[in-house]
């Protein structure tokens, strides 16, 4: 079978596969799966079960052995360890001496990788809506194994972990099940209990409710394959979210949906690496339709151009400066400086909303670019303004991502300068104009760039969505002396 032909070919500490420490406790969790839910199988011979419990053994040794260097990372890395450090821990308790040290170890970590990964308002240390649902998937399994063992994860911890889940339940469609494509997303996806879609995370939702007492909103749909796999109690129901309605964090984001239209906005201010440079990115849904949305990541290693290059801020929905990066790109993973951005404001009027966000990575040139988008039953209009030191001459690009072929024909720009508008359809030459969903996979979208040059006096350029795009409003926005903040 697979397990032998992989425990014959990749001994304990040899080969890639025991190289991470989370592949290693990834691997481990899905073979406790099959060992519960296989151990009476026909198939299943007391001397393929003594394996299967040798190879487990040998992948706690593994976790603990070098624990510290996946705690060193902060990120998905230092929870899957120490989850699976506690599964294991938990599973060889009464058989392994090693096992209750592994338990304890596993335990400890947990309650400082909780608060140091996850924030107040649920916000989650990569950046990332895949990677949090990735650790709150692990901490669910940690949680009920640390309930057996009477342990749970203490309550400061427990709070924050509903958090996440709440940021997620907040941003989640009640339809489709998805979040906003916003951040790295390498395809994760550690506790596959449906045969949902992978981008649908009410599973996700539905255990984590489950496992810390959080009520599904009436209009999300809890995940029945998930409970019956963790033979866990359906969770309570709470009311049916409002139209309109706006969330937002201190973190750097804010949602808002109105009838008709949705916004999601992200500018934080970063105090741990950046997965994306996506600074006044934002995503845009017009009737339930994507219209604005992320790219995604779609590989982090392969031939140029693809080289992890979803991550830049070219591709965002967002505003470049040439000369004036939000931050250098480094080896691997590491970005030179960390970006700077902040939500300035996010009020809701009736059906009419209006986020105000500011990038800050610019202010020490002298730069200033705000953004202001208003969110209601006509449609979604965004208007960008900028300001260089005077006698400065500075060429502009704002780009969106379209999803679908529309181009011009799903958004409208007006520019209180000449500006020029370009249209990139996904070709295999360009990075622009391509949407990935999942790992390794991307599909043809259209990428609009509006580019001119900035000389000191403020430029403005307003883009409509939806019954927003009349001429008559963005011409009458692109004029206005209002100011954005």
């Amino acid at each position: 079978g697979g397990f032998e032909s992989f425990s014959e070919g990749c001994p304990p500490f040899l080969g890639v596969q025991w190289s991470c420490g989370q592949e290693v406790a990834i691997r481990a969790g899905s073979w406790l799966w099959a060992e519960s839910a296989l151990s009476r199988a026909p198939s299943s011979s007391g001397s393929r079960l003594a394996a299967l419990r040798l190879s487990l053994a040998w992948s706690g040794e593994r976790i603990a052995d070098a624990l510290g260097y996946g705690l060193s990372q902060r990120n998905n890395h230092g929870i899957s360890e120490a989850t699976a450090l506690v599964l294991l821990g938990a599973r060889f308790s009464t058989a392994i001496p090693a096992a209750r040290k592994w338990l304890r170890i596993g335990a400890g970590a947990l309650e400082q990788l909780i608060p140091d990964q996850f924030a107040a308002d649920g916000w989650y240390i990569q950046h990332s809506f895949n990677y949090l649902r990735l650790a709150l998937d692990q901490l669910v399994l940690a949680q009920r194994a640390l309930r057996l063992m009477n342990r749970p994860v203490s309550p400061p911890s427990g709070n924050l972990v509903v958090a996440g889940a709440r940021l997620l339940l907040s941003l989640c469609d009640g339809d489709t099940g998805e979040v906003p494509n916003h951040g790295a997303n390498d395809g994760a996806y550690v506790l596959p209990l449906s045969t949902a879609r992978f981008r649908d995370v009410r599973p996700t939702l539905t255990a984590a409710a489950s496992t810390f007492g959080i009520a599904l909103p009436a209009d999300i749909s809890p995940s029945l394959e998930t409970l019956a796999w963790l033979r866990a109690e359906t969770p309570a129901v709470a009311r049916r979210r409002t139209i309109p309605r706006l969330d937002s964090g201190p973190s750097g984001w804010a949602h808002a949906v109105a009838e008709g239209a949705r916004v999601f906005a992200r500018a934080g201010d970063y105090s741990s690496r950046p997965g994306h440079l996506d600074a006044l990115h934002v995503d845009v849904w017009i009737d339930g339709r994507p219209v604005a949305t992320d790219a995604g990541s779609y590989r982090y290693s392969a031939k140029p151009p693809w080289n992890n290059a979803l991550a830049a801020e070219e591709v965002h929905n967002s505003l470049t400066l040439d000369g004036y990066p939000q931050a250098v790109r480094g080896p691997r993973f590491l970005w030179l400086g960390l970006p700077r951005a902040v939500v300035r404001g996010a009020t809701q009027n009736r059906g009419t909303i209006v986020i105000q966000l500011e990038n800050l990575s610019w202010r020490r040139h002298g730069v200033v670019h705000r953004r202001r988008c208003e969110v209601g039953r006509a449609g979604v209009s965004i208007v960008d303004e900028i300001e260089t030191p005077a006698g400065s001459d500075l060429a502009f690009a704002l780009h969106w991502l379209i999803d679908g072929t529309g181009g011009q024909e799903d958004l409208v720009v007006r520019c209180s300068i000449p500006c020029d508008v370009s249209i990139t359809r996904g070709s295999e030459g360009s990075v622009l104009g391509w949407i990935s969903e999942a790992y390794g996979v991307k599909r043809s979208g259209t990428s609009v760039r509006v580019t001119g040059r900035v000389t000191g006096a403020p430029v403005r350029i307003a883009t409509g969505f939806g019954d927003r795009r009349r001429v008559d409003l963005l011409e009458a926005l692109v004029r206005s002396t209002d100011p954005l903040a």
